[in-house]
């Protein structure tokens, strides 16, 4: 139904025939222009429809196969995207009468045109073609070029907060801006650059390098790259185009991340040549693919290189090439971001049981401790390398009473003591392991019933949940401890993430991306839930001791409000 509400009452307007969809649209001139998703002669048909309040006339302008949520509305014009039945698009423009809803190109007699977004002063629409992006007045029908250089475009991401300096960096979206990177400081939240002014820069999986943050940004002419920030706009910019072009060097989908070793980043990227292992010093000279080393268009890392420290200067990685350069198994490589010293290690495939492992090795005086086996048909275990052939070797397997070969998980370390969780889906309990790689002994100081990929470090302790409780293991003591109350029964299969913030771990569980919250508190005082008013949290981070995090309404996109807590 269309209905208008006046004093205090709701007035029907007028029945509309088999509408499902919700309803879009804007002023006109003053009037109504909506959409309307109805059944014309036995099929859906997306209506536009102007509305007069004073006459309360519905006037049916067009009707089209398919309409999308790109509707902007500027300078009393409405423009939007249809569809025909093929899935072609085009778009289309409205000022709310029959005779001025045309199609965007032939009113500017250029094809495949578009609308991008409408500029932060609203002045102007801007528009893009196959060739250049263009600024509309809105008044008359001719068009201003945007040169090349100002020119960028992003893909949309979700917040990721990072502390730095005295302020969280972010990246967001608003309506006057796009997708860009903003600061928080706990008492105002502000534009820091607006690295894209067409669109939106992307901001996501940021890191801190030398008092530099680094993340992975996407831009017009150079798509997903490593960018640079030092907080200030003059000090945010791109630091290299990798893979020469629009393409990026990274598939945002993947979720890329950085490994830090030292004073470098190691990732995943392509210079169109296949994904093989990068470096980064945040420098354009020190930013590059370090080695083709795969043989055919893929490259020869996967989605997780599996990046693990072997010393200040080299790091263990997994590659898709063997010692005689033919693809296969998965096999232990190393580097130290040369061409020259990047080479194969050993056979052993490193087993990648998730990429959302915040730790994946051990390093124990210059021998890297890590989960692997000999070969995809063989049995996983803990194995160790010390960068040679012959320092390569298998360590220990784990098995259950019945004889089932069990997963093992590094989990942390402390001095020489390796603390490594065992599991299987058809065994329940889990049990966590000491190694000293001194005696080369493990023994069991503990188990639990349930298992989680998310694992918090901090003074010698190590901190998850599972069987609906915080638990807390001291390295040190080789003590567990667990929470008085429990935590939300969803522990299985939620997301976890910590934050240490001075003496304070904040623990937030949530069940999906835009699902319920809960909020944990830890320290060597409490150990309590929080309550913060059914807010659904997406990402957090410390400032000045305290936590910033991003909150909105559950099951409520996009995100409406930034709080803070003690």
């Amino acid at each position: 139904k269309l209905s208008k509400m006046q004093n205090g009452i709701v007035l029907e307007i007028k029945q509309l025939s088999g509408s499902d969809r919700h309803i879009k649209g804007g002023l006109c001139n003053g009037k109504l222009v909506f959409f309307s998703s109805e059944i014309l002669n036995g099929n859906y048909r997306d209506v536009l429809y102007q509305f007069d309040e004073e006459s309360e006339f519905l006037e049916k302008l067009a009707d089209y196969y398919y309409t999308d949520d790109n509707v902007y509305e500027f300078k009393n014009k409405l423009y939007y995207t249809v569809y025909d039945t093929q899935f072609n698009s085009a778009w289309m423009s409205t000022d709310g009468t029959l005779q001025e809803t045309k199609n965007l190109s032939e009113i500017f007699g250029i094809s495949n045109l578009s609308v991008l977004k409408i500029s932060r002063d609203r002045e102007n629409l801007i528009l893009k073609n196959q060739a250049d992006v263009l600024l509309f007045n809105g008044i008359n029908t001719s068009l201003t070029k945007i040169e090349k250089e100002s020119e960028s475009f992003a893909f949309n991401y979700d917040m990721d907060f990072i502390s730095y300096g005295n302020a969280i960096v972010f990246g967001a979206s608003n309506n006057l801006n796009g997708n860009e990177l903003f600061s928080s400081n706990g008492y105002a939240t502000n534009l820091l650059e607006d690295l894209n002014h067409l669109s939106g820069t992307g901001f996501f999986n940021p890191i801190d390098l030398n008092g530099k943050l680094i993340f992975f940004g996407n831009d017009y002419d150079s798509g997903a790259e490593p960018f640079i920030s030092d907080g200030t706009p003059a000090g945010t910019h791109l630091i290299k185009d990798i893979n020469v072009g629009s393409g990026g060097s990274v598939y945002t989908n993947d979720n890329p991340t950085f490994f830090k070793n030292g004073n470098k980043l190691f990732f995943r990227c392509t210079d169109g040549s296949g994904y093989e292992p990068c470096v980064t010093d945040g420098t354009p000279e020190g930013t590059r693919k370090i080695k083709k080393i795969g043989d055919n268009y893929y490259g020869s890392v996967g989605v997780d290189p599996y990046f693990m420290s072997l010393n200040e200067n080299e790091v263990l990685f997994a590659s898709a090439m063997n010692n005689n350069n033919s693809s296969g198994n998965y096999n232990l490589w190393k580097t130290d971001g040369t061409p020259e010293g990047t080479n194969f290690v050993h056979s052993v495939y490193p087993e990648v049981l998730s990429s959302d492992l915040k730790v994946k090795s051990a390093n124990i005086n210059g021998v890297a401790y890590f989960v692997g086996r000999e070969n995809i048909g063989s049995d996983v275990g803990i194995w160790k390398s010390d960068g040679t052939s012959v320092g390569t070797q298998f360590v220990k397997k784990f098995t259950a009473q019945n004889g089932t070969v069990l997963f093992p998980r590094i989990i942390g370390q402390n001095d020489s003591k390796i603390f490594i969780l065992t599991y299987h889906y058809n065994v329940a309990t889990k049990n966590i392991y000491v190694f000293d790689t001194t005696s080369n002994e493990f023994s069991i100081i503990g188990s639990v019933g349930s298992n989680l990929p998310y694992f918090h470090h901090h003074d010698n302790k190590i901190t998850f949940l599972a069987d609906n409780k915080l638990i807390i293991i001291n390295m040190d003591s080789q003590q567990i401890t667990r929470s008085t109350y429990s935590t939300d029964s969803f522990t299985e299969h939620n997301f976890v993430d910590f934050n240490q913030c001075g003496e304070n771990l904040y623990v937030h569980q949530h069940n999906s991306m835009y699902g319920y919250s809960s909020l944990y508190k830890i320290n060597d005082v409490e150990n309590s839930k929080l309550d913060i008013n059914n807010d659904a949290i997406q990402s957090a981070a410390c400032l000045n001791s305290r936590l910033l995090y991003s909150s909105r309404l559950i099951n409520s996109y996009p995100i409406k409000q930034i709080k803070i807590t003690d």
